[in-house]
């Protein structure tokens, strides 16, 4: 499996919408939380398109989540909300691209077709709650995915994928 790079204080996380539309300023405490945890949360305006229950049509959902894995200066993708329609996306994906610079996706519910998609490509992705619900779960468990994030939990476990 390859372990994306770890982040560092002031690293940049997207957030993503594979799935459901995001209404504004759904994000806004979610951003305050992973600042105070020093990582910093951008979006594209794009992020609140509606087509039906989706974040715009499946081309530009993957075309949005490409975007994010390439730009250099985004260590992690973090869906914001779950619903249905990841799986829709799956085969817009650009594979090589994200074996060539795994990155850490997080996210649960619908994207968890998008963690099955990585974990063919041996990519290692935290399945915990989407960005949409980090106000209301414990800080407990928010401080525990950015330490995954950071590389707090790593020395000594090895991860392999499961075989589909």
């Amino acid at each position: 499996m390859q372990m994306p790079p770890f982040l560092e204080d002031g690293d940049t996380i997207a957030a993503i919408a594979p799935s459901r539309w995001v209404p504004e300023g759904v994000l806004e405490n979610a951003r305050n939380i992973l600042a105070g945890l020093g990582l910093n949360l951008v979006w594209d305006a794009s992020i609140n398109e509606q087509s039906g229950q989706f974040a715009g049509e499946d081309r530009h959902r993957a075309s949005s989540m490409m975007k994010a894995w390439s730009n250099v200066e985004v260590k992690a993708l973090w869906a914001a909300r779950g619903g249905y329609g990841a799986q829709r996306i799956l085969e817009t994906l650009d594979s090589k691209a994200m074996q060539d610079a795994p990155k850490w996706f997080i996210g649960f519910s619908d994207s968890t077709a998008i963690h099955a998609r990585l974990n063919q490509l041996g990519i290692l992705s935290i399945h915990a709650p989407v960005l949409s619900m980090v106000p209301l779960v414990p800080v407990e468990d928010v401080d525990a995915c950015a330490s995954i994030l950071q590389g707090g939990i790593w020395k000594g476990l090895e991860c392999v994928p499961h075989p589909l």
